[in-house]
């Protein structure tokens, strides 16, 4: 391992390894969506969040678009992020500013029980152009 991945965090090395997998099957999707990841990130959040995992369900079990996984994944991964491989490019952007708002949530509006697609949740959506259902779903 180069001595400058050792400084990188576990989320940043998984992202680093995802961008470069020669032969992977969502090395492409992969790219393209920690790049939106950057730039959304910079535009709407002011560079805030910190590197989200972003994974790949093709299994068909992931029923939304998308799915945040809050304090943490199966594996302990913070800040995990899971995409549909089904989406085009459109719903793909939305999806993950979706699941960047909850990512936002958790880290910074979290105090209740009651935060998942909260009235500011959806406020912030309609901001940005994301059309959501009135449960906030997209």
């Amino acid at each position: 391992m180069a001595a400058s991945r050792l400084t990188l965090g576990l989320n940043e090395q998984i992202a680093d390894h995802a961008r470069n997998a020669t032969g992977w099957r969502h090395k492409n999707d992969a790219e393209w969506y920690y790049g939106l990841f950057d730039r959304i990130n910079a535009a709407l959040f002011e560079d805030s969040l910190p590197k989200a995992v972003i994974g790949f369900d093709d299994s068909g079990r992931l029923k939304q678009d998308g799915a945040y996984h809050f304090e943490g994944d199966g594996l302990g991964l913070k800040h995990h992020i899971a995409i549909r491989t089904d989406l085009g490019r459109t719903q793909g952007m939305a999806a993950m500013v979706h699941n960047m708002k909850h990512m936002h949530q958790e880290l910074f509006e979290t105090s209740s029980k009651n935060w998942y697609h909260t009235t500011k949740f959806r406020s912030f959506m309609k901001s940005v152009g994301v059309t959501t259902k009135p449960n906030g779903d997209t």
